[in-house]
């Protein structure tokens, strides 16, 4: 069993002599808004995320660190 017409009538009812007509205009105006303004950010295109940055890792066994060698050989740099 379910909630009936006639019984939705009468929690409609109650709820108009509780808050009055007033306070239940606003809030499904404000109810509306909020749903309207979720409708519209779910159809807005996701915005894309910045590539990841990766972290420095150590140079492996072997590789040269520091600048360049020069054309007189490694120990000598270019000025």
């Amino acid at each position: 069993m379910g909630i009936g017409v006639l019984e939705l009538v009468l929690i409609l009812v109650v709820v108009v002599l509780l808050f009055g007509t007033g306070k239940l205009t606003r809030a499904m105006g404000e109810l509306a808004k909020g749903v309207k303004n979720f409708r519209s950010g779910m159809k807005d295109e996701p915005e894309t995320p910045p590539p990841p940055v990766l972290p420095r890792t150590l140079a492996p066994p072997g590789a040269a660190t520091g600048p360049a060698p020069g054309p007189d050989g490694p120990g000598k740099t270019r000025t």
